[in-house]
Parts: C-alpha cells; structure tokens; sequence
C-alpha cells in the first residue's frame, strides 16, 4: 500500500497551490488513473474473495412485488419500480405495453435501439405470500423469482447505470417484460413483429444453470383436456358415467405414448399433468372434469404430429383444446458471435461451459427466428418455480462481471 499513500501525498503536493494551472490538470489526471486503477483493484479483490457488490434492497423490492399474470397492478407497478430506479440523465427509457403487458428497454441516453439487448423478465409462477420474501441463507439467496429472473433484472440495471456513465458507452440496453411465464405473446413477441426492436444479440440468463449454455429449447403444447360422462349418486357408480375416470384413462394413454424424458438433457418428449378439476361433492359421480397437460417437444419430434396423435385418439365425450403453442429454438455454437462468447466464458471462468439441452423453453425462440443469436447461460442456481428457488450470491456477481468484461472487451459490434 505504499505505492498508493506515496500517489495521494504526491496528489496531495501539486494541488497545494490553486493558482497553478499546470499542476492543478496534473493532479486532475493523476487522480483520474489513480481512482481508476482503484476500481479495477476492487474489482479483483471482489472476484477472489467472493464478495457481492449487487443492490440487495432493489432485490429485495423486486421479489416482494407479487407479479403473476393475473395481478396486472403489480406488474405496473413492479415495471414502474425499475423504471424509477435505473432510468436517469444518462440513462433512457422506451415503454410499450400490449394487452395490459407492460414492458421497459433502458440503455444509455442516445441508443435507441441497442445491438445487444440484455433481457430480463419480471412475471413469475404463482404462488403463496411467504415465498415473495428475499431470504439469504449461507451463500445462497432464496425467493420466487430469484434466479428466474428478478436478480437479473438486478444485475443488468447496474450495468446500464455503469456503461451510461462512460463518454462511449457500448450499444446495450436492458430489456424487462411481463409475460414471459404465460408465452410472451404479449411481450417480446410484439416487438420483434412490430420491429420496434432489431438487436444483433440477445444475452438471456432464463435457463442455462450452473454455467452451461442451452443449444436447443424444447417446443411447447399446453393443452385442455375436457371429459364429460353421466352423474349419479355417489352410491350408485355403475348409473353414471364418471368424467374423471374417463380422462385419467386417456391421459394414461398420451402418457404412455409420449412421456419419455427422464432427465435434464434427455432429447425426448415430456408430459406433465398439472391441473385437474372436477366433482361438486364426495357423493356425485362427476358429470365434468378437467385436465391441463403441460408436453414439450424436442426439435426431433413434431409437436405438431403430437397434438394431432392426442386428437385423433381421444375417446368418445372427450375434447381437446390448444392453449398454448410454441415452437423450438436452436443456438448454433460452432461458429460466430455464440461461438466467441462460449470461448470467452471458458477463459474468464476457468472452467468448461457444456452445452446443454433445455427441457423448457423460453422467448429465446422470438429471436432464434429472426436469426438473432440469443446467449442462455446463468449461474449456479436451482429449484425455479419450487417453495426453494435459489441463486447463488457470489456466481451472481460473477456472472455479473463475466458479462461486463465480454462487452467491454469483445464487444462484437
């Protein structure tokens, strides 16, 4: 540290005197390179010892908003939240809203339409009121939302704010929407058709844990299954006709013909039966029920051949209906920017970065079709969508500082 209180007593020596002109721009400039040289210190000391530097009061904030897609005041709201915290002198805002689905871009005042678009979205899965507290636990900090994607959100307004402050800040801007969850019809798929946008990059941390990059990203069929039978009295099964019977059958059948996932990766089908209703009482035979499956589809398999398998083989008083349709994506990393990026991950983290194929899916495919490369990949993190959804704090700032020093150093535009 010698070095160090040597410069600040030399600092401290040539502006002495005011009046001299020559030393008082001496002393600007050393100050300069010498804070400078500061920060990037920190930095380093930070990336060896582990230590977060991320607003946690933002994320805190942000994970308390309960923004599923049925509370549209606290999507406002929470998109308001950001927009109030990061937007500034230096720092620009474009909103849009679509159905009722706000949406906010902020970059550096002067880039309207950044080429490298670091998106975040801030709708999340339902679920009960004590899981929309930011809770920290040894290293980890748990929350809905927390890794899928609120912390985000957290970590690209800060660079924003950052690159904003520079006299040549690169061409990115922070992109947050609010239906994500729900298929992002309403959110980025506007964009990209109404050309409201047109990134040459998207750096989209929804999937990818564990510092793995997503290659592939399943289809998606979200179907309603309804089945309708006879009721009876509870007593008398055999007078009715039970809905409820007739649909688990059926969908032992699609089950049994389609369900063959069995780990993250596996490039086969999945399907997934998440809702039922049906039945007013214990005592009926239930004259209607209801089923919502949840089947993704590798690039391998037509989801489309699928969903046609289901309707043709569906039985007598059962109807098929299509809720949500979505189609694959696919990342190439054999050669160009996605390429670039992989071979810079591998560098900055000392270690390899597998590719990997998601079980899931993501708005990564709005861009894919439009040949935007989309970088999925996010830090050691787990248990999206479940009462422990987790991140890790200090991958966190570790992805943080990968994705400053990629932009920084191999900005590609």
């Amino acid at each position: 540290m010698c070095c160090y209180s040597g410069c600040i007593h030399f600092i401290a020596e040539l502006s002495f005197n005011p009046n001299d002109r020559n030393a008082m721009a001496v002393a600007h400039i050393v100050k300069q390179v010498y804070f400078r040289e500061i920060l990037l210190l920190m930095r380093r000391i930070q990336r060896t010892l582990g230590i977060t530097m991320l607003n946690l009061s933002i994320l805190k904030r942000l994970i308390a908003f309960g923004t599923t897609n049925n509370q549209p005041e606290e999507l406002k709201r929470c998109l308001n939240f950001i927009v109030k915290t990061y937007a500034s002198k230096a720092v620009a805002v474009r909103r849009w809203k679509f159905h009722d689905k706000p949406m906010a871009l902020l970059a550096p005042r002067g880039i309207a339409n950044p080429r490298v678009l670091l998106y975040a979205h801030a709708d999340v899965v339902h679920a009960p009121a004590s899981h929309f507290i930011l809770r920290k636990r040894g290293g980890r900090l748990f929350g809905r939302g927390v890794n899928d994607m609120k912390s985000f959100i957290v970590v690209f307004g800060e660079l924003i704010e950052e690159w904003s402050k520079l006299p040549h800040p690169p061409s990115c801007g922070m992109l947050v929407t609010s239906d994500e969850e729900i298929g992002g019809f309403d959110g980025s798929a506007q964009l990209m058709k109404k050309r409201l946008i047109s990134p040459k990059l998207v750096i989209m941390p929804d999937g990818g844990a564990n510092w793995r990059l997503v290659c592939e990203e399943k289809a998606v069929l979200h179907l309603e299954l309804i089945g309708r039978g006879t009721s009876a009295h509870g007593s008398r099964p055999w007078l009715g006709d039970n809905a409820v019977e007739k649909l688990f059958e059926y969908y032992q059948a699609i089950e049994n013909r389609w369900n063959k996932a069995r780990a993250e990766g596996d490039g086969r089908p999945s399907v997934n039966l998440g809702t039922i209703h049906a039945g007013m009482s214990l005592n009926m035979v239930p004259r209607e029920a209801s089923m919502g499956l949840d089947i993704r589809a590798p690039r391998t398999e037509d989801a489309d051949a699928i969903l046609h398998w289901i309707r043709t083989h569906a039985p007598r008083r059962v109807s098929v209906k299509a809720l949500t349709r979505v189609r694959h994506s696919a990342i190439d990393y054999t050669s160009g920017i996605p390429q670039q990026f992989r071979s810079f991950a591998q560098s900055f983290l000392r270690r390899p970065v597998p590719l990997v194929k998601a079980s899931g899916s993501s708005d990564a495919r709005l861009f894919t079709a439009r040949d935007i490369p989309v970088i999925i990949t996010a830090p050691i993190s787990g248990d999206a969508h479940t009462e422990n959804e987790w991140i890790n704090l200090t991958s966190l700032e570790q992805y943080k500082n990968l994705i400053r020093e990629y932009i920084n150093n191999n900005n590609p535009f």
